[in-house]
């Protein structure tokens, strides 16, 4: 099948959208996870503001690695031997190879 260049660029388009949302929500969920972990270290009410600042420090950092990184490795993936292609996981990820 030969598809025309308005497809082509339609489909480059798409494929364009779908990675910068996939940005966005990294860093909308990074700051969002950001807030609930200082938060909850506050409440931990630690002795010293350098444990505080250690325990605040670690947590950010582990939790924003395993977030960017989950969310860029299920961006690539191919969900369609999962569900099939029509489940959720293919919904919400629709990229991969």
């Amino acid at each position: 099948m030969v598809q025309s260049c308005s497809e082509v660029y339609s489909d480059r388009a798409a494929v364009v959208y779908i990675k910068m949302g996939v940005s966005f929500m990294i860093v909308g969920v990074n700051f969002v996870l950001r807030i609930i972990l200082v938060d909850l270290i506050k409440s931990m009410r630690l002795i010293t503001v350098t444990e505080e600042t250690n325990y605040t420090m670690v947590c950010i950092f582990v939790g924003q690695f395993v977030n960017t990184g989950l969310l860029l490795t299920l961006n690539s993936a191919c969900f369609a031997d999962i569900d099939g292609g029509s489940g959720p996981l293919s919904g919400v990820f629709m990229v991969g190879d």
